[in-house]
């Protein structure tokens, strides 16, 4: 089953969501919850970006009012910079407010660090998967957004912050698409929402803009939502791969063109390739994960405060440099022309460097910020 609303304002968002609980026909009385939300953001958080405390305040309440048992909040660290870097679950909650929640009667907040795992063999991929999901309802909670290297982000993608943060670099490594639809297939859950009303567009998850929508999206199939919500904002349900590969693992079917409201579709502002900065410098995520991206906005930073901030400008203005990170080999296929004007970071550009005689590199995963301060400057 799917159901899309439209939230006009937030004061009616309470009985929205109250309605799609009741339309949905949920039977929650005495069932323990886990709802995993969409935390990807760092400082500063965007609206976009994050489950904001506030919407999720309003959920809980409402399956409260259902008669359900305990509900629990769970998500776990993410990648910051360099190995000892990263964003604890204490930072994520405290900087997304959720520190608040824990107020609420039979609402406890979950550090997934902490939980014990199962493990279920994808591909080349061992995944480390919370025991919790097997005797709890899941609620799959995650934002609309368009996303650089996967077109969007939603439920199937969301999914990614279940599993280890070995597992998610693999992914990324491996195949980021194909991985997200194995992931589709290991783990499914009892209910997905798409929260879109405030959504992203453009280069997201981390250079988009806020947009709202209103849009909020509920069912029990995750390949179903997520198409019902690209096809919401104007996008090509079949350019997006990790979506047509969950179709062709069994995850689900995309959604039947008719539930489609085409009098309130909104179209975003799609995600582009890379990010220009200046005139002439460009950054290519392709597949990295955020730890490339924040060892480089890191480094770059730094750059910006110190004595070499001239080259750094001869680069936004003068001289054509295009950064990768992530496995760049199909790019670099596409665009040989780029290949004299390339620094790349992170181990995974290793083979595009070894095949194609790139001369400026920094290698780690993540790579070193201080080896990478050092290659902006020559």
């Amino acid at each position: 089953m799917i159901l899309l609303k439209k939230v006009k304002n937030n004061k009616e968002l309470a009985k929205v969501i109250n309605e799609l609980l009741n339309e949905l026909k949920l039977s929650l009385v005495n069932k323990n919850i886990f709802i995993k939300p969409n935390l990807g953001g760092r400082y500063p958080v965007l609206r976009s970006e994050n489950n904001n405390f506030e919407f999720l305040q309003l959920l809980c309440k409402a399956l409260l009012d259902k008669g359900c048992g305990t509900i629990e909040i769970g998500h776990s660290s993410l990648h910051g910079y360099e190995f000892d870097k990263k964003y604890s679950f204490d930072e994520l909650i405290k900087l997304s407010h959720y520190t608040k929640l824990a107020s609420l009667k039979n609402v406890k907040l979950l550090n997934l660090d902490t939980v014990t795992r199962y493990t279920e063999k994808s591909g080349e991929i061992t995944f480390e998967i919370p025991s919790l999901l097997k005797n709890k309802y899941y609620i799959n909670l995650c934002k609309l957004k368009t996303h650089m290297e996967t077109g969007v982000s939603l439920s199937l993608k969301n999914q990614m912050g279940l599993v280890s943060m070995e597992n998610k670099k693999q992914m990324h490594r491996y195949g980021i698409h194909q991985y997200i639809a194995y992931l589709g297939k290991a783990i499914t859950p009892n209910l997905n929402i798409i929260e879109g009303i405030i959504a992203m567009e453009g280069n997201g998850p981390h250079h988009g803009k806020n947009i709202r929508t209103g849009f909020l999206i509920c069912g029990d199939n995750m390949v179903e939502a997520d198409s019902l919500a690209c096809k919401m904002i104007g996008i090509d349900c079949n350019k997006i791969k990790h979506l047509i590969l969950s179709v062709k693992q069994g995850v689900g079917d995309l959604v039947d063109d008719n539930i489609v409201q085409q009098k309130n579709i909104k179209k975003l502002l799609q995600a582009s390739e890379y990010i220009k900065k200046g005139i002439s410098l460009y950054v290519w995520p392709t597949t990295a994960c955020s730890g490339c991206i924040f060892s480089l906005n890191k480094a770059v930073n730094d750059v910006v405060v110190s004595k070499n901030m001239l080259r750094l400008i001869k680069m936004l203005f003068f001289s054509k440099t295009n950064i990768l990170i992530g496995n760049c080999e199909n790019l670099l296929e596409e665009n040989k022309s780029i290949l004299g004007t390339i620094i790349a970071i992170g181990d995974c550009t290793k083979n595009a460097v070894n095949r194609h005689g790139i001369k400026k590199y920094v290698f780690g995963c993540p790579p070193n910020i201080n080896n990478i301060r050092k290659m902006l400057c020559l």
